[in-house]
């Protein structure tokens, strides 16, 4: 698994290195991050201590996708294209960011190999985008779940390649993803401290567990799926500002609704997340490592100032002459 997870970011070296990142080095610290996930717990859900990382990862794959399957349902209910692909990825997103913030926290925040690599000849960049590369395969992998009922009812209701087209937008949306938990990282550990930061986190997978169970038993009821096969949004200027609906603009295309809204939206589809991406990693991994940086300095300070002394309250690793 770690040798193919490799192969595909060997094909994307150019995009990697434009990013600011140096390749080899990059490959490096992913190749090393990847062996000791496969040697140790599963990073993904690490607040369920409760449960082999393995099987908890598997049981979050089997959910997602049972989750996918309802969220696919809706498309034989759609008569656009742009409408049902719209709602999917709009859901797809939000869970993907959700679980970014809510499961992966640990992980974008994990000041341990600072001691290893920070000494070295590596730069702020590259660490970025190793982390980004590390968490991106796990949400990969999620998302790959919570998309196979699309996939499949897609490819029965508009085209054999609906699945060809699908996998790159979802890549985008995985994109856009990772960039928005990078701002909200950015500013709550700009406005907060790290405890805090924890603590918010805990309140975004509590709301993440009600918007699941609520949305599934409330939505149903709010909408009416009749109502579905007549609604059209490729009229409405809305569409140009939201992200969904650019993911949604090549499907639509490729369904043979060709158009200028479908064309700008598949424009937008192309060159919206890779801007994102490129900002958000020119713009935030320097400031995002001197902030874990000052993070372990501050965790080292308060753990000396915490540490017990001895009862002639002497330091206990002072030598003694």
């Amino acid at each position: 698994m770690t040798r193919l997870i490799l192969a595909i970011f060997d094909a994307l070296s150019r995009p990697i290195r434009l990013l600011g990142g140096d390749y080899p080095q990059f490959r490096a610290i992913l190749e090393t991050k990847l062996t000791l996930d496969s040697r140790r717990p599963m990073i993904g859900l690490a607040n369920r201590k409760d449960r082999e990382s393995g099987n908890a990862f598997a049981g979050a794959m089997v959910f997602y996708a049972i989750i996918g399957f309802l969220l696919g349902s809706v498309l034989f209910q759609v008569g656009s294209p742009l409408v049902g692909m719209t709602v999917v990825h709009s859901f797809v997103l939000i869970m993907l960011t959700m679980t970014l913030i809510a499961d992966f926290t640990n992980v974008l925040l994990d000041t341990a190999d600072n001691a290893i690599v920070q000494p070295r000849p590596v730069s702020g960049r590259t660490l970025f985008l190793a982390r980004i590369a590390h968490i991106s395969t796990y949400l990969g992998l999620l998302g790959l779940s919570l998309s196979l009922a699309t996939m499949a009812i897609g490819t029965l209701r508009w085209s054999y390649f609906f699945a060809l087209v699908y996998l790159p937008t979802l890549a985008a949306g995985i994109l856009l993803a990772i960039c928005s938990a990078g701002v909200f990282y950015l500013v709550a550990l700009r406005i907060t401290t790290q405890e805090r930061v924890r603590d918010i986190v805990l309140y975004v997978q509590i709301f993440f567990s009600v918007l699941i169970f609520a949305g599934y038993q409330i939505l149903p009821r709010l909408i009416d799926m009749a109502h579905l096969q007549a609604v059209r949004i490729d009229d409405r200027a809305w569409i140009y500002f939201y992200p969904p609906a650019w993911l949604a603009g090549p499907l639509d295309l490729l369904a043979g609704r060709i158009g200028p809204p479908q064309v700008a939206l598949t424009l937008l589809a192309a060159a919206g997340p890779l801007l994102a991406m490129v900002l958000v990693t020119r713009g935030l991994a320097t400031r995002f490592n001197q902030m874990l940086a000052a993070m372990e300095v501050t965790e080292r300070s308060q753990a000396e100032k915490g540490r017990p002394l001895s009862p002639a309250g002497a330091d206990p690793d002072r030598k003694r002459g």
